[in-house]
């Protein structure tokens, strides 16, 4: 009876030490999501002139936004937070615009960005860049918002290796108040906020580390030298194929004369989707939901066809099983809006070729359909 009661003490102890976590994560990821949707609505109703520092300052919003939307997933599933899609790349330009991106806040913190690249250039490589640029975003960020640093450098350094591979190392450097060490133990710990009294959830660094280590790379934390803190990342990756600084030349219109068959069924994303594409040089055909694109698909002739998940009447994952049933061999990207659950397992198994997340990323489109044409 004794042994019976301490068992279901201690299990009711693990129920509400979970409850309260659930809670905590709960309370934090509402409190991001919210900031960054107030100060977007607070943006786009101020009517000022300065239309420039405004788009700016939107998208670093967003940027804010989707990198918690990222984590909400990486803790509600971390068992699907490393799946990422490969492309090729150059480490000095995905580097670069990790830096760009932080203009905008670096500039109203008055903090100085630098960047410190060495071997990045020329060598392509094969990597899970939408992870890397949420890593590298999110340690900059950090630093940006914690560090109360006045200069912050993105440094890399690249070398060679045998049956084409290459090691990288990537840190973040500030000249800031550096971590105390009786907080460097929980450094990784998810929840662990350190002294700062910025708002921030606790869980990037947690995120960050599990996904670098899932890439089979490290994340830890140095003593910067030179005062401050220093984070490395030390990840080795595949060399590409020597055709890849195609794919990665962004003057390159890679979707002229393409024909696409977009299937969507919110109209603001049609809209703008639409728009993205043909900026890119490609002829879209919109169709509604899966029944009605099945219809234009047979109708017309496409290079390419973009479907969301879940639509009305004939879903992704049914519109993508008929295609297939009917000997489509055209390249079918999946998009989902959807943070948790089985929705990109579900439309591979029904035949897509790969599965990406709202709101669509124009670049890593044209990658993935060089790298597929390849």
């Amino acid at each position: 009876m004794v042994a019976a009661k301490e068992q279901g003490e201690q299990r009711g102890a693990e129920l509400q030490s979970l409850l309260d976590r659930q809670k905590q994560m709960y309370a934090v990821i509402g409190h991001e999501l919210r900031t960054p949707a107030a100060s977007l609505q607070m943006i786009l109703d101020t009517q000022d002139e300065q239309e420039e520092l405004n788009k700016a300052l939107i998208q670093a919003n967003l940027q804010q936004l989707i990198s918690v939307i990222d984590t909400l997933r990486a803790v509600a599933q971390p068992e699907k937070s490393v799946k990422g899609i490969y492309y090729d790349v150059l480490m000095d330009e995905l580097l670069a615009h990790q830096l760009e991106n932080f203009e905008p806040m670096a500039q109203q913190t008055k903090v100085r960005l630098h960047e410190d690249f060495e071997g990045l250039t020329v060598h392509p490589v094969r990597i899970q860049s939408t992870l890397v640029r949420q890593v590298v975003s999110n340690l900059i960020k950090n630093a940006l918002i914690h560090s109360g640093a006045s200069d912050i450098t993105l440094q890399a350094r690249a070398e060679l290796l045998p049956e084409r591979k290459k090691h990288l190392l990537i840190r973040v450097l500030d000249n800031g108040s550096g971590i105390p060490q009786e907080t460097l133990e929980t450094l990784f710990k998810p929840f662990a906020r350190g002294a700062t009294h910025a708002d921030g959830t606790g869980l990037g660094l947690y995120i960050c580390k599990d996904l670098i280590e899932n890439m089979g790379g490290t994340l830890r934390y140095l003593d910067n030298p030179g005062g401050g803190s220093c984070f490395e990342i030390d990840l080795t990756v595949d060399l590409a194929d020597e055709s890849a600084n195609e794919v990665i030349d962004e003057e390159t219109p890679l979707l002229a004369g393409k024909s696409i068959l977009l299937v969507e069924d919110n109209k603001t994303l049609q809209l703008l989707t639409e728009k993205l594409l043909t900026k890119q040089g490609a002829r879209v055909e919109v169709a509604d939901q899966g029944l009605d694109g099945l219809v234009k698909y047979q109708a017309g002739q496409f290079d390419l066809i973009l479907s969301d998940i879940f639509m009305p009447e004939m879903n992704g994952y049914e519109f993508v099983s008929e295609l297939r049933k009917r000997d489509c061999r055209l390249p079918i990207i999946g998009l989902t809006a959807a943070t948790i659950g089985e929705e990109t397992e579900q439309m591979l198994a029904a035949g897509a070729d790969v599965v990406m997340s709202k709101p669509m990323n124009i670049k890593e489109v044209c990658k993935w359909l060089a790298n597929f044409s390849r």
